[in-house]
């Protein structure tokens, strides 16, 4: 195999885990370049007796709910009545604190 594709997540803690799609290959780590190193690691360790890929992609997609909330005592066109979204990610409560004050 030419290329180790590795889908990576973002733990509630910050952290990353990273599975490979192909083969039974996982890695974690505290920060993006430990992961990096964890992963070359992992790989190494499961290629001991053939050859390492040539490539390693780590794919990483961040999915972001971004909710612009009505000012207090107005109500959104169309929306229903249910408790506030609560945003955990604190670059995501930036970008909607950043939103809402701009309505």
């Amino acid at each position: 195999m030419d290329e180790f594709v590795f889908d990576v997540t973002q733990e509630a803690d910050g952290g990353y885990v990273a599975e490979c799609l192909s083969e039974p290959i996982f890695a974690q780590a505290d920060t993006w370049d430990e992961l990096r190193d964890q992963v070359l690691d992992s790989v190494r360790a499961y290629c001991f007796d053939r050859p390492v890929p040539r490539r390693v992609r780590l794919h990483f997609v961040r999915d972001d709910l971004v909710v612009r909330e009505a000012p207090h005592g107005a109500a959104s066109p169309g929306a229903a009545s249910a408790e506030p979204v609560s945003i955990a990610d604190p670059a995501s409560q930036l970008v909607a604190r950043q939103w809402n004050e701009r309505a």
